[in-house]
């Protein structure tokens, strides 16, 4: 009951923040709802962690102060972005969300921090669309190769095969803000949302190999294919270099993917036959 009071709340402090109509309003709901995500922890961890709640609390601090210092020092609204970069896990901060997905080992937790936290990028756009997003742009640029090598070198569990996803996801969004209409965003924002709400009840439930290729591999008539889709035609107004980058990390990403599938789901015997017949 205490764990559906917590979600609950997150999710009517969500909605209630792309409406409020002051910038210290939305700052104070903001926090709130990372404020509200931490009892989670406790209810849906049955051998608790600390070292991944101290990292959450550690990180929504320090990024709610830096916030806190853009919203009201116009001079110093760099900051704002910082710490929204860091809330989101943006590179180079991102270690303390590989922290709480590997400590928590709970799905729920995991779409709360992958999905309905990232419900005020629809009202952050509006401070930063003008903005020249040229570090970010650089900043987006080292994520996508870091991510790509990440993929390859530590993927030993779900959830952290995840968490470079999301992340990979979080930095195109955080940037797309900078380059496209609100409309665009909106659309990519609820595509994105749905899509990674759909992987996580698969994820936390058989992992059927049809739901596999439906949610995460970018095959035809997948979810997964119509998100990549939208998301390159969008990336491609952002600029030869990000663009090469993000088709870069997608490509190993969807590699990785194939080769788990192959290689784990696929029964030996059938190899072992088509080989005979051939």
């Amino acid at each position: 009951m205490n764990l559906f009071i917590n979600v609950l709340l997150i999710l009517v402090l969500s909605w209630f923040l792309l409406f409020s109509g002051d910038v210290l309003i939305f700052w104070l709901l903001v926090e709130l709802v990372s404020l509200s995500l931490i009892p989670c922890f406790f209810n849906t961890c049955s051998n608790i962690n600390f070292e991944g709640v101290t990292s959450y609390i550690l990180a929504v601090s320090v990024s709610s102060i830096l916030i806190l210092v853009g919203v009201v020092y116009a001079e110093f609204f760099y900051f704002f972005l910082l710490g929204f970069m860091i809330k989101f896990g943006i590179f180079p901060f991102f270690g303390w969300v590989y922290k709480v997905f590997i400590s928590s080992q709970s799905w729920l937790i995991v779409w709360l921090l992958s999905s309905v936290t990232k419900i005020s990028m629809m009202y952050i756009f509006y401070f930063v669309s003008n903005l020249n997003g040229m570090l970010i742009g650089f900043v987006v640029l080292l994520s996508m190769i870091w991510l790509s090598i990440l993929f390859w070198l530590v993927s030993h569990n779900w959830y952290v095969v995840w968490c470079h996803m999301m992340l990979s996801s979080s930095a195109i969004l955080f940037y797309l803000m900078f380059f496209i209409s609100f409309n665009d965003f909106v659309s990519m924002f609820i595509i994105y949302f749905f899509w990674s709400s759909c992987v996580m009840i698969y994820l936390s439930g058989s992992m059927s190999i049809y739901g596999y290729i439906l949610w995460l591999v970018s095959f035809p008539f997948s979810l997964a294919l119509c998100y990549k889709i939208y998301m390159g035609y969008l990336v491609l107004s952002l600029g030869l270099i990000i663009s090469v980058s993000w088709f870069l990390y997608s490509l190993f990403e969807q590699l990785y993917l194939i080769k788990w599938l192959v290689s784990m789901k696929v029964p030996k015997v059938l190899w072992h036959s088509l080989a005979k017949v051939y």
